[in-house]
């Protein structure tokens, strides 16, 4: 079993984040997806258990883009996000101290990011998988 303090440090559109290792993730090759044939916002469906699950990219502003020069997704609770790029860290790579966001929190379950890991002059937010996942559920089709 992970331990909490280990991260997933994940990249996408040029976005760097880390996710917390504790969170239940697939991450999932292009190939053993089908992608989106139509114009919405999904890139691509997994199938699981009978059902489809929808899987996005995003923009540096986490909204959702349409780009053809990706290779996995990593799923969360039924949905999912196309990323550049996965590494798990290891238990002593990252030091994440909490915080809250300034402004209204964008989903139902709170703030996107609640933490950071600052090294030096640049710092990474910690996206909280509750929140992405109600984020991602909310971008409908």
């Amino acid at each position: 079993m992970a331990e909490l303090n280990q991260y997933l440090r994940i990249t996408f559109n040029g976005t760097g984040a880390l996710l917390p290792s504790g969170a239940s993730a697939a991450i999932e090759q292009r190939d053993a997806l089908t992608p989106n044939a139509g114009r919405g916002k999904v890139t691509a469906w997994r199938t699981h258990r009978g059902r489809r699950l929808p899987a996005y990219c995003l923009d540096q502003a986490l909204q959702p883009v349409r780009r053809d020069d990706w290779v996995r997704a990593i799923f969360l609770d039924g949905v999912g996000l196309v990323v550049d790029e996965i590494q798990m860290l290891g238990r002593t790579e990252a030091s994440v101290q909490p915080f809250t966001p300034l402004g209204p929190a964008p989903t139902p379950v709170g703030h996107l990011y609640n933490g950071a890991w600052v090294e030096g002059q640049r710092a990474t937010l910690v996206l909280d998988p509750r929140a992405l996942v109600a984020y991602l559920q909310g971008l409908g089709e």
